[in-house]
């Protein structure tokens, strides 16, 4: 086996491993805030075929350099920014993957979330929950429903709630040492670090309660990612990310030999129309699961809007306090 098949097969393990745990597929891709952030604002511009058209033009731009290397060898110098789109080709079919098997729960409509606050005027920050009563709202959850323990948001909460009690204990031992003279400023670098986690902990109980909310709705007023079956996706979304894995090897193999693999780089440009063609495939899918008017292109619509909205999230986690 060739070195660059080993590293094919090496990533593809880890990334096959990863697939329904986003966090772990997130820490080996090694995504940054601002990559989230990048993908989350062309996500939500994507207005006409939705999150196909996303991973279409994605592909494209990953492609075109690489193309250049036939008669410039400068690309196979700055090979970086395909390494990273190719990162994100394999996030964004894997996480479209949870979005349609259940595994992430959807997030509330925006609209929606704009009319309550637009019908409760006087609701302020100051009267969203304390942090005692989310976390006991949540161990309740967890204690009626052991499952609730898998949830994103509420991993999200309980790795937050030990952080915060890890910077409690850590303010009271280093109080008592502190010159008086500097203890204002000691206090309030605690407190803003305490803020912000705790608007962390209330920004996850709510979509908590969201998602809640629409697993509760009549099936004629759902959400159109939960109107339809994806079971049958699966295979699709699995052909998308192994392929993108390929790319991300590859690619990224080339970056840190370059020696003898101009060719190897055109010949996987050479496979655009290929792999493009998962993304007419999965258009037709979706007009053969809602036939009927355009649903077809309000389910892709959908999951670039949830896709974008996991993004935003993601970026907002990961982003150093």
């Amino acid at each position: 086996m060739s070195e660059i098949e080993k590293q094919i097969t090496g990533d593809w393990y880890e990334i096959r491993s990863a697939l329904d745990d986003p966090d772990t597929l997130i820490d080996y891709l090694d995504i940054s805030p601002e990559e989230f952030v990048q993908a989350a604002d062309k996500l939500r511009f994507s207005i006409d075929q939705g999150i196909v058209e996303y991973k279409r033009e994605l592909l494209h731009s990953l492609m075109t350099p690489l193309k250049s290397l036939k008669w410039d060898s400068k690309a196979i110098t700055n090979l970086e920014v395909a390494v990273r789109q190719s990162a994100m080709s394999i996030l964004t079919p894997a996480v479209q993957r949870l979005f349609g098997s259940g595994k992430l729960r959807l997030y509330s409509a925006r609209g929606e979330e704009l009319e309550e606050a637009q019908a409760n005027p006087e609701t302020s920050a100051d009267e969203a929950p304390d942090l005692k009563t989310i976390v006991a709202e949540v161990k309740e959850m967890i204690k009626q429903r052991p499952q609730m323990r898998a949830n994103t948001e509420v991993k999200r909460i309980l790795a937050q709630l030990k952080y915060y009690n890890t910077e409690l204990e850590k303010m009271r031992s280093l109080e008592p040492n502190i010159p008086a003279e500097k203890k204002e400023g000691f206090r309030k670098n605690f407190q803003t670090t305490f803020r912000e986690i705790i608007e962390k902990i209330r920004g996850a109980y709510q979509t908590i309660l969201d998602e809640e909310l629409q697993e509760n709705r009549p099936p004629e007023h759902r959400h159109v990612l939960k109107r339809y079956d994806f079971s049958g996706f699966d295979n699709l979304f699995r052909e998308q990310i192994r392929t993108a894995a390929r790319i991300y090897s590859t690619v990224g193999f080339a970056k840190k030999e370059r020696f003898q693999m101009r060719e190897s780089l055109v010949e996987l440009s050479a496979g655009e129309p290929y792999y493009i063609g998962f993304f007419s495939r999965e258009l037709e899918q979706y007009k053969k699961l809602a036939p009927f008017g355009d649903d077809n292109l309000k389910i892709s619509r959908a999951f670039a809007e949830q896709t974008s909205r996991y993004y935003d999230r993601y970026a907002e986690w990961v982003r150093p306090l």
